[in-house]
């Protein structure tokens, strides 16, 4: 039931539909808190409070003037110097700092999404062995990942279910850093030498110190990766043909329920798996089992049959759960950090 109470199950207007076509989501339509009076493409959007409201009372704000600000030291010093409230996505650099500031308070939500490396196996490579994937789970450094691409936010990462919910274990850590062992696995998969792998990166900071620590242990194993940067347009329309290599990406988990993201990646049906050509009937029984069965306790279980599944196959290779952060002026009163990091302005007010 998640989808349907998830961006597919919203109500549309059937008039404005009609009415606009392929152009609906140029023109809004609907029942909110607030109206658009001003969008201006990657300048900004400006809302008004919206007296027709079925809340009554709500909301408290008159006005909204969203903007994009792209560049983090330029959001950061927007933020520190009052020309906005309101700030997402600040640096994970700055962290540790702006908790210490009484200038800003920070929010974090803790498992917001997983980071992996994902092997596409649709194509002949060296990526199509099992035991290459393997080793990986044991060259890399978890511990070195956590503190210098993430600064010691989020948390070490061993699956794709999220802490934060209820089929979450914290006590699986099937892996511990094994360079031997990686070495080990590299030997018996029997891939003749050089072994080189070509992972595109785009300009985002984290995978940028991610993808070099990344090469450093691919390099300790004995494996070339060689890197090449692409803007994101050109990473999105490449993973989705399924004509990358290897990526280093993460997935929103966003709702409490696991199946939401991991039957996209893991069930042979489903759009990820088939970018990344992974197909195991094994684990297609197991997400349609978890699926049909109703007891908490039993899909617990299930799910860690899955974990364990997912990596042994080792198309996705896991290895940090991010948080989300967002920042805002002391006197902005009322927000509420959801585990899907939208932000809901209903609620929200200026204090003074």
């Amino acid at each position: 039931l998640f989808p349907l109470v998830d961006v597919a199950g919203c109500v549309a207007s059937p008039t404005a539909l009609e009415r606009w076509g392929k152009e609906y989501g140029q023109h809004p339509a609907g029942t909110g808190p607030f109206k658009v009076v001003e969008y201006m493409k990657d300048a900004q959007s400006v809302m008004e409070k919206n007296g027709d409201y079925w809340m009554s009372g709500k909301p408290y704000l008159d006005e909204l003037i969203l903007r994009p600000v792209p560049v983090d030291s330029t959001r950061l010093a927007e933020l520190r110097s009052g020309g906005v409230d309101f700030a997402e996505s600040l640096p994970l650099q700055d962290i540790s700092r702006l908790r210490g500031s009484n200038e800003i308070v920070v929010s974090e939500k803790v498992g917001f999404r997983w980071e992996w490396f994902g092997f596409n196996v649709r194509e002949e490579y060296a990526g199509r062995s099992q035991k290459l994937r393997q080793a990986f789970q044991w060259a890399i450094d978890r511990e070195a990942m956590h503190h210098a691409a993430y600064f010691g936010t989020g948390s070490i990462g061993y699956d794709g279910i999220l802490p934060g919910t209820p089929f979450h274990d914290p006590d699986y850590k099937p892996f511990t850093r094994d360079v031997d062992k990686a070495k080990r696995l590299i030997d018996e998969s029997g891939l003749d030498e050089p072994i080189e792998l070509l992972a595109p990166v785009t300009s985002d900071p984290v995978k940028q110190r991610a993808s070099q620590i990344f090469m450093a242990n691919a390099e300790e194993i004995g494996v070339k990766i060689n890197t090449e940067s692409i803007e994101k347009s050109g990473y999105w329309a490449a993973m989705k043909k399924g004509t990358m290599q290897l990526m280093l990406e993460g997935w929103w988990g966003y709702r409490p329920d696991p199946d939401q993201y991991l039957y996209l990646m893991l069930h042979s049906s489903g759009k990820q798996a088939k970018r990344m050509g992974y197909n195991n009937p094994k684990m297609d029984a197991l997400m349609d089992k978890q699926r049909s069965v109703t007891d908490l306790g039993e899909r617990r279980k299930l799910f860690r049959q899955i974990s364990a599944l997912m990596n042994e196959d080792a198309v996705y290779v896991p290895y940090h759960y991010g948080s989300d952060f967002k920042g805002h002026s002391p006197k902005v009163k009322g927000f509420v950090h959801t585990q899907d990091s939208i932000i809901s302005y209903r609620e929200m007010y200026l204090e003074g």
